[in-house]
This record gives structure tokens, sequence and C-alpha cells, in this order.
């Protein structure tokens, strides 16, 4: 009975796995109150709050845990997130994350680097983009090399959620 329920639960993740291709990216997004602890722990740090000042356009929204153009190349880990899907976006409202780094790219991008612990991420840095500069897109934080350490690391949470398109 058991291996027959399991077949079952398989089965259906399967299908919906295959049926859920009209979403853009999976993430944990931020609540005001986050965005602001990282805003002011930010502004702490000597150099990151002087670039912080000149940025373009603020971002602080979420964690990208897959994309939909990742998802071929991390099968395993969209099956883990459409399990976790499966189980409810409410049951997820208050995801802890690690902040340990901040990193910028050249005129284009800082972002802040992040655990997100037992939550699974196709990112090999996940990360949240903090702002971008001039041309920069949020894309662009996936190219940051160098990171910073946050003197002292910070917890902030995010609900897990899914961003599909406008139709």
């Amino acid at each position: 009975m058991v291996s027959q329920t399991k077949k079952y639960l398989e089965e259906l993740i399967v299908a919906k796995m295959e049926k859920n291709k009209d979403y853009i990216y999976y993430g944990l997004f931020l609540s005001e109150t986050c965005k602001l602890q990282i805003k002011r722990q930010i502004e702490r740090m000597d150099g990151y709050n002087k670039l912080f000042e000149t940025r373009g356009r603020l971002y602080l929204d979420h964690c990208t845990l897959l994309h939909c153009s990742q998802e071929n190349k991390f099968p395993e880990i969209k099956k883990e997130i459409v399990e976790l899907e499966s189980r409810g976006f409410e049951r997820y409202s208050a995801v802890m994350m690690k902040v340990t780094h901040v990193g910028y790219l050249a005129n284009k991008v800082m972002a802040i680097k992040v655990d997100p612990f037992d939550f699974p991420c196709a990112n090999e840095n996940p990360h949240i983009t903090v702002c971008t500069f001039g041309d920069g897109k949020p894309v662009d934080s996936n190219k940051i090399e160098v990171w910073d350490e946050f003197p002292e690391p910070f917890i902030i949470y995010g609900a897990f959620s899914v961003m599909k398109p406008n139709r």
C-alpha cells in the first residue's frame, strides 16, 4: 500500500512538473521589514555604503531559487521545488535565510549572498539583488565573483512563492 501511495505521489509530481511550465521563477520574497534591515546593514559597510548612495534602481525583492531557464539543467531542484509547492505556499511564509556577504560587479550591480538553509537553489551563489548601476540588470548578480563578508551575518526571512507571467 505504501509503495502504491508513493508511486501515485511521484506521478502527481511529474504531472505537475509537466503542467507547470507557466512560471518565470520560484523565489523567497522579502517583507518590507527585511528590506529595511538589509538597507541598514549595507549603509553601515564601508565602501558599499557610498556605492549604495549612487545606485540606479533599487530591487531588494527576492532570492531566486529556480528560473524557468534553469529547469532543464537542474531537474532535481525543479522536482524538490514542485514538491514544496504541492504542500502549499502558505506553509512557507517565513523561510529563514542567513545573509553572509555583499558583492559588487563594476558599474553593474550590487547583491547580498544568502544561505537559504534547507531550501533548494539552482544558483551557485544564492543571492538577492540589492540594486543596479548604469545599464546593469539584476541577472548580472550571477556574475559577481568577489564577495565581502558582513562583519556580523544576520538573519532575514522570505516567503516562498512563484512569479508567473502576466497574461
